[in-house]
């Protein structure tokens, strides 16, 4: 008879634990396992936050509820999706509970990682969060692909942002909205010719490509 596998419990075996490891360690009871948890993803939780309700201290009350959900919920955790996708739809929810009740709207901010094959949004995309020395330009440059983004679809937007900023694969991203790779692939296709065309002027302003205007 095959023995169960065993569950983590020192710092060093937790942190090199798989997710479903540490998921069973979590459940067990380890409140050691829930903050590894909590640590290995409470950047891209706060990301996530940040780019809907467009705050650093709602981001980060977004990002704490969002764990307290997560620790209460992780016996319905059933695995069939990765623990990231499954952190990111109560992150989302719970993100838009904030934007629904305290603007009635929804804000979008970026976080700069975008892949090096689209120039659309490598060259373009500031930091997420503008810093003081940054320039007048970049914080314009900023206010300009956020409303970018804002043009598109609710559907567009997600997975755009979840292949661009997160990093998921197609099948990933299928999970996490619930349709097929097909049709994630398409509104992905849809997505960035829409940010480009949008974005097309602002890259053609002189020095956008790293040169200096005459």
């Amino acid at each position: 008879m095959n023995k169960p596998a065993a569950i983590p419990s020192k710092l060093t075996d937790l942190q090199t634990a798989d997710d479903a490891a540490l998921v069973d360690a979590c459940r067990s009871g380890s409140e050691a396992a829930f903050r590894e948890l909590v640590e290995r993803y409470r950047e891209r939780v706060y990301r996530i936050a940040y780019r809907i309700v467009g705050n650093e201290a709602e981001a980060e009350d977004v990002a704490q509820e969002t764990f307290v959900k997560a620790h209460r919920g992780l016996g319905g955790f059933a695995g069939r999706s990765s623990l990231f996708t499954w952190l990111y739809r109560i992150t989302r929810n719970v993100a838009l509970d904030h934007v629904r009740k305290a603007r009635g709207g929804r804000l979008v901010s970026l976080d700069a990682r975008a892949e090096e094959d689209d120039r659309a949004l490598s060259e373009v995309l500031p930091d997420a969060a503008p810093s003081p020395t940054q320039t007048a330009a970049d914080a314009e440059m900023l206010l300009r692909v956020r409303q970018a983004l804002e043009e598109l679809s609710e559907k567009h937007r997600t997975v755009l942002e979840l292949r661009e900023f997160e990093g998921m694969s197609y099948q990933e991203i299928a999970e996490t909205v619930g349709c097929n790779v097909g049709t994630v692939m398409s509104r992905l296709f849809y997505a960035r010719n829409q940010l480009a065309r949008r974005l097309r002027p602002l890259l053609e302003e002189p020095g956008r490509d790293g040169t200096r205007s005459p």
